[in-house]
């Protein structure tokens, strides 16, 4: 039996399309497979299994089927939907009527360049929509959106326009088959934008662009390459992602405003200001006030609720390094007192040491293993590479990052028990029985070869490439 009313009356309502892309990956349909048989002859076709009656078919490069039509009007119709049943086809209808209603009632005209995307929700008995406009690289609607349909706190309205830029984009990477009279200009001018894109990581120390030199060359000789191919809607995928992390990338950076942003650490947005703590400070001031320095590398990270994934993992990175390198040097002065204790002055300093270089040991460690789970990965887990931020979870991080020393005050620990460690030896050299083998650690042991920091989880991105 159908689950729809026999009649139906359109309820309207304006979506993102970048909300409705993170949907598609939240699917969580399961089938069952059964026995099939394969019938004579050839029966294999890549076109989907249906079809439907003024409808063009399409399958996305990821899998998913989507369908188009092109209206009397010569305005696009783009839906997931499955056309092919009788009601569902009615439904569409229906909602297309009710917007042509709408429109006309408040004197909206609808270009010829524009896609409506359609989208039925039988349990809210709604039609979702929007329109994408080819010609002008936006979204637009018939209906008042805001903030609470998803779109982000803005400066003006031009800043505004490149959230809906990327929108759009999110638009023509989900149906690339309405888009081609435009892919081969949109792939020539991403082309020019990572040329300067890489001169730029190269000519300059803090680069606003989200990725690296290197990954700039990869995708500028990827997109050479797809030139001849540029009208595909595999190609025209993976150029609208990119355009949407360009679009993304000036939002961000406030493109084209005079406040605009110029390099990666320089913040442009009020923010309240940090009062200190005077226990945080004496326990700073304790470990060799290597917290406040660990503080002020996190916040150059995290400037104005946003981070890039290569400054990320280039961070990590070091991060690493500085501790395997912290592990050497408490490991080799923990032999260094096991061989030198029979021989030194005062036996108690020389246990003291080597318990203090354990437990730096340890820390150290323990802080190694929760670095490697962030190596080689993004900054982030849902957008690609510059973070866009959940509301929430950035009030709860900043609650954080305003409070930097707290977290700082772990990671320095195995550099401050490097320093206490080797301290102790130095009151033990002073003995009369002090060792050759002491004389050769102790130099070496006695430097430090900078700070390291403990990586935090940043909130969940855009999109992850």
């Amino acid at each position: 039996m159908s689950s729809f009313p026999n009649v139906y009356i359109a309820t309207l309502s304006p979506v993102l399309p970048r909300v409705v892309r993170e949907n598609r990956y939240q699917n969580t349909t399961r089938v069952k497979l059964t026995a099939t048989a394969i019938l004579l002859g050839i029966n294999y076709s890549s076109a989907p299994s249906y079809q439907s009656k003024g409808w063009t078919l399409s399958i996305h490069s990821e899998g998913k089927r989507y369908a188009h039509n092109q209206t009397d009007t010569g305005l696009s119709l783009v839906t997931e939907a499955q056309v092919s049943d009788t009601k569902v086809a009615e439904r569409l209808n229906v909602c297309l009527n009710a917007i042509r209603t709408l429109a006309a009632e408040k004197d909206v005209l609808l270009p010829e360049t524009s896609d409506l995307f359609l989208e039925i929700d039988n349990d809210a008995n709604e039609c979702k929509y929007w329109f994408a406009d080819h010609a002008n690289r936006t979204v637009f609607w018939l209906h008042p959106v805001d903030s609470t349909t998803g779109l982000p706190y803005a400066f003006s309205r031009s800043h505004l326009r490149y959230s809906l830029e990327e929108n759009y984009w999110a638009h023509v990477e989900m149906f690339p088959a309405t888009a081609t009279p435009y892919a081969a200009t949109a792939l020539s001018e991403l082309q020019v934008i990572l040329f300067n894109a890489r001169a730029d990581a190269l000519t300059s120390d803090a680069p606003t662009f989200p990725y690296a030199a290197e990954d700039d060359e990869k995708f500028i000789n990827l997109l050479q390459l797809s030139k001849e191919h540029a009208c595909n809607p595999y190609v025209i995928t993976y150029v609208a992602r990119l355009w949407g992390i360009v679009a993304n990338h000036r939002f961000f950076t406030h493109f084209g405003e005079d406040h605009c942003r110029l390099s990666y650490d320089q913040s442009i947005l009020e923010t309240p200001e940090d009062k200190s703590h005077l226990l945080l400070t004496a326990i700073s001031k304790a470990l060799f006030d290597i917290p406040n320095g660990h503080r002020t590398r996190l916040e150059s990270l995290w400037v104005d609720e946003m981070t890039y994934t290569s400054i990320w993992r280039k961070f990590v990175s070091e991060r690493i390094e500085d501790l395997k390198y912290y592990m050497v040097l408490l490991f080799a002065l923990w032999i260094a007192n096991i061989l030198t204790l029979p021989h030194t002055y005062i036996a108690a300093l020389s246990k003291s040491s080597m318990i203090v270089c354990m437990f730096g040991f340890c820390v150290a460690f323990i802080l190694l293993q929760e670095q490697r789970k962030f190596e080689g990965t993004s900054a982030s887990t849902g957008v690609s590479t510059l973070i866009i931020h959940n509301p929430k979870i950035v009030t709860d991080f900043l609650y954080l990052t305003r409070r930097h020393t707290w977290i700082a005050i772990i990671p320095p620990m195995a550099s401050s028990l490097l320093r206490s460690s080797t301290a102790s030896r130095r009151r033990l050299s002073r003995g009369p029985h002090s060792s050759l083998l002491y004389r050769v650690f102790g130099l070496p042991l006695a430097t430090s070869r900078g700070r390291y920091s403990y990586p935090l989880s940043f909130p969940s991105p855009l999109y992850c490439s």
